[in-house]
């Protein structure tokens, strides 16, 4: 409620004011004169229109995100009602105007973005690392910002998506659900067959949970928690459909004809390993998720909060997500997925006068992520690296070492905004300091990765004739990665920014600011025979200014908004971690080819591979001088 008073006039109050995330309200009061005693009350309707803000923002309100269907509760999805936001593959992440990777997840107001891919907390490039980063029921609210921000938002060159946490209040309230899905609700997939013979593999999903929240002290502190577990059983149909090589909808998996002209024995063997690749495939989930939160208001000037999130989540041959794919990745890029999600916030909001606001908030994030190997999908003939046959790829196991992590991550946020009302203008600054770690236990190509130009050749080493002189070396190609496994790198943010909502007159609103962004990184190993290599540049002119008006010419009516600015994005962790891999001196790569001598001599026979790298082969690569900081205006 606000209410008003002035000598002469008549005291005035309006009620109900919803304030949602990211919002700022203006509250319209006209006073009118009075010589005797009266009260002017007004109840608030829902506002239509904004007629303060120049960016494009939506709010998705727990109105829309208690009764709209989703599927797997994947709160964040509502992002999707905005405009200009769509999925990108099969990850489920946002994609802002066809900026799939450059986006900023806020969790009452603390960064909880994955520095390593760009993505909501848990998120992985190529697969679902995670179903939901913080479970839907404690969830209040969230707004989609799409364009034109303001300066206090950035390390985003796509789009924000802040969310509002549910909080206790002086009434007790809970809530509980359980959700059941199975095949029999399913279309059969297309491509989903058994033995030649359209088949419907099982689907059980079970997701059940619950919330409560309440008064500890009345007035004063308020709990909220919430769980919510998943189950979910739902194999997928692992297949080969490629015409070169095998005879479709043939279920004895034939080679096609002319494709295979080594021994019978040794074709037979090179169709019973492809044969390995129709199968059903037990694939599951798990995941258990947590959500605790107190609010504490010792007197009317301070705010105190701290809420920590958990997630837990496991996938047994949960790499390929697909429901039946068709080019062998079902059993050969295959494997076992876990990751694990730590959120915790503190914050603090203090009235220093009426008109002048502080806020601060420390947030510390942990994502860490792993995948292994499933026995039963591995080759049976001990090949442990990667395999592509005829241009046929999938056929051995997933490239990247397993087990692994990728990454370890770890993020500290310190985060002080000032307001301060002045006539006219609505003034804010800021800084946002962060810092992130992220450690990785894995070697990309690091088992090897086998080439052969026909499959008659990968039969010839598959099952080696007595005698044969090149036994085990018919490969076209053999190339691999070796090294230390463990890489660990660092971000440093530095980033401030001024602002300021200026009313010129009641209808037009001028929004301007400027935000400067500042990043250091890890700097790569120096590799003597490549001095490029030891430099990763820090960009130090990273500013953004912002420029916006609305206009409101009918009483707020119709708002006419333009705008335009600066948006910088950062460097995924990720990447920074390659470039310390690159030069040669953390890790050696090399590619070996059967058409020369001398690197032929060096390879493995199949299915061994090298223990020690070829040093006189090593590749190495390195970031361009001037690498910038992904932008866009």
């Amino acid at each position: 409620m606000v209410s008003v008073r002035g000598a002469g006039f008549a005291p005035y109050e309006i009620k109900d004011i919803s304030v949602h995330v990211g919002q700022v309200v203006t509250v319209p009061i006209q006073l009118s004169v009075s010589s005797v005693e009266q009260t002017v009350s007004v109840t608030d309707t829902a506002v239509v229109v904004d007629p303060t803000r120049s960016g494009t923002s939506s709010l998705v309100g727990q109105r829309d995100i208690n009764d709209l269907p989703i599927n797997g509760r994947r709160v964040d999805q509502f992002a999707l009602l905005a405009t200009g936001v769509t999925t990108d593959g099969n990850n489920g992440e946002m994609s802002f105007h066809g900026i799939p990777n450059g986006n900023s997840y806020l969790q009452d107001g603390v960064d909880v973005t994955s520095q390593w891919f760009l993505g909501n907390a848990g998120s992985n490039a190529s697969t679902i690392a995670v179903l939901s980063s913080i479970s839907q029921d404690a969830v209040q609210e969230f707004q989609v910002q799409s364009a034109g921000f303001s300066a206090e938002f950035g390390r985003a060159a796509g789009g924000v998506i802040n969310t509002l946490t549910k909080s206790g209040t002086n009434n007790l309230h809970g809530s509980g659900f359980w959700f059941w899905r199975n095949q029999s609700f399913n279309a059969i997939d297309l491509f989903s067959k058994l033995n030649g013979v359209p088949y419907n593999p099982p689907e059980h999903r079970n997701q059940a949970g619950g919330s409560v929240g309440g008064p500890i002290i009345k007035d004063k502190l308020f709990f909220f928690v919430n769980t919510e577990e998943t189950r979910r059983f739902y194999p997928l149909v692992s297949s080969l459909v490629n015409p070169s090589i095998l005879v479709t909808g043939d279920p004895s998996h034939n080679f096609a004809a002319g494709v295979c002209t080594a021994t019978a024995a040794q074709c037979a063997a090179a169709q019973a390993y492809l044969a390995r690749l129709f199968t059903t495939v037990n694939r599951s989930l798990a995941q258990n998720s947590g959500f605790a939160k107190l609010d504490w208001r010792p007197n009317d000037r301070h705010s105190f909060t701290a809420n920590f999130n958990l997630v837990n989540f496991s996938s047994p041959d949960g790499i390929v997500t697909t429901i039946a794919p068709t080019d062998g990745s079902g059993v050969g890029a295959n494997g076992n997925i876990e990751t694990h999600i730590r959120n915790g916030r503190f914050s603090d909001t203090f009235i220093i006068s009426n008109a002048m606001l502080n806020e601060f908030r420390f947030g510390y994030n942990k994502d860490r992520r792993g995948e292994s190997y499933d026995s039963s999908l591995v080759p049976p003939n001990g090949l442990r690296s990667a395999l592509t046959v005829a241009g046929q790829g999938n056929l051995g196991v997933w490239p990247n070492q397993l087990p692994n992590i990728q990454p370890t991550e770890d993020r500290f946020d310190f985060v002080d905004n000032l307001s301060w009302t002045k006539g006219k203008h609505q003034l804010k600054f800021g800084l946002d300091i962060a810092h992130t770690s992220d450690t990785e236990n894995a070697v990309y190509n690091g088992p090897g990765t086998f080439t052969y130009g026909t499959v008659t050749a990968f039969a010839q080493d598959l099952a080696p004739a007595a005698g044969d002189p090149l036994a085990g070396k018919h490969w076209q190609s053999f190339s691999q990665a070796l090294g230390q496994p463990i890489t660990s790198v660092y971000i440093r943010d530095y980033d401030f920014f001024a602002q300021d909502q200026w009313q010129i007159f009641h209808a037009l609103t001028l929004n301007f600011g400027l935000r400067y962004d500042y990043s250091q990184y890890s700097q790569p190993p120096l590799n003597p025979d490549y001095p490029e290599t030891g430099k990763l540049n820090e960009p130090g002119t990273n500013f953004a200014p912002r420029l916006g008006f609305a206009y409101s010419p009918n009483h707020n009516k119709t708002v006419i908004r333009g705008g335009y600015g600066f948006f910088y994005s950062r460097l995924p962790a990720s990447t920074i971690t390659r470039l310390q891999q690159l030069g040669g001196v953390v890790r050696k790569s090399f590619t070996l080819s059967s058409s020369n001598p001398a690197q032929f001599a060096l390879g493995p026979s199949f299915p061994n591979n090298l223990t020690t790298p070829v040093n006189q082969l090593v590749n190495a690569g390195f970031a361009i001088p001037d690498l910038a900081t992904p932008r866009t205006h």
